[in-house]
């Protein structure tokens, strides 16, 4: 099989998942459908809905959503995806900002966007190209060089883990600007560390350590993201651990799902 073919096969089955996802999800919102068949359409649902998140994130248009928690100062922001049916679970601590209904359409919207983007690619259009290799790439190099470059001494500031990403941002020969692009926010600037302008991409690179841990790192992700979202579509944290993220698989995750970001954890 050639590989155009086998490329355009692909793109026709990631569409079809998403367009039988786009039905499904439609169908089970309906008020007035039977319980039996209410609660079959929920089970396909939640069989396809790893591969339907994979593929719109993939696609460029997913994005979370934000709610006010009972007792919590700050907005919260969450999965749709795996917060999909979280009224019928009885999440009764959260203030209804949005209900149901806009959660649903939340979701089936970026699906409808992402059926979109697979349908320009198929077609050629050449008006929308998958970037997310380039993205992978970066976080392989990333996982693989960062620690060897600090075999020798640890890293002391924030700065020298800039300077080796850097270098091996240079080693991929991936165009880059570093700490040039600015958003503002309530008044407030943000400047990532680097941004791929090539896929719409901001990294910030984040040092663990005694005095500036988990809890302080995820405090300035938050609002990292709040700020970066409003500028650039995709996001990626590099974190140095010098041994205070105590389980940084769990960390990793959290963050994958509730916010649709790359996450890489090197330890020393």
């Amino acid at each position: 099989m050639k590989e155009g073919t086998k490329d355009s096969n692909n793109l026709e089955h990631q569409i079809k998942i998403l367009e039988e996802f786009y039905k499904t999800l439609s169908a089970w919102h309906k008020e007035k459908i039977p319980h039996e068949k209410k609660k079959t359409l929920r089970s396909k649902i939640n069989k396809n809905i790893v591969a339907v998140k994979n593929l719109v994130i993939k696609a460029g248009t997913y994005s979370y959503i934000s709610m006010t928690v009972r007792g919590v100062s700050q907005t919260q922001y969450f999965d749709p995806f795996t917060n999909l049916f979280m009224y019928e679970n009885g999440w009764d601590t959260i203030e209804r900002i949005m209900d149901e209904s806009n959660l649903i359409n939340n979701v089936l919207n970026q699906v409808e966007q992402a059926i979109g983007v697979y349908q320009h690619i198929q077609s050629e259009s050449g008006l929308i190209q998958l970037s997310s290799t380039v993205a992978i790439d970066i976080e392989s190099a990333i996982e693989r060089s960062l620690r060897p470059r600090f075999r020798d001494i640890q890293p002391s500031l924030e700065k020298e883990v800039q300077d080796a990403i850097e270098n091996i941002l240079v080693t991929l020969g991936i165009d880059y600007t570093r700490e040039r692009e600015v958003t503002s926010v309530g008044g407030k600037a943000f400047k990532p560390d680097f941004i791929i302008g090539e896929i719409d991409l901001a990294i910030e690179i984040k040092l663990a350590k005694s005095g500036h841990g988990i809890a302080k790192i995820q405090e300035e992700i938050n609002a990292d993201i709040s700020a970066y979202k409003t500028k650039w579509r995709n996001l990626m944290f590099v974190i140095y651990d010098l041994g205070v993220i105590h389980d940084p698989y769990q960390f990793r995750k959290d963050n994958i799902n509730l916010f649709g970001i790359s996450v890489v954890i090197v330890k020393h």
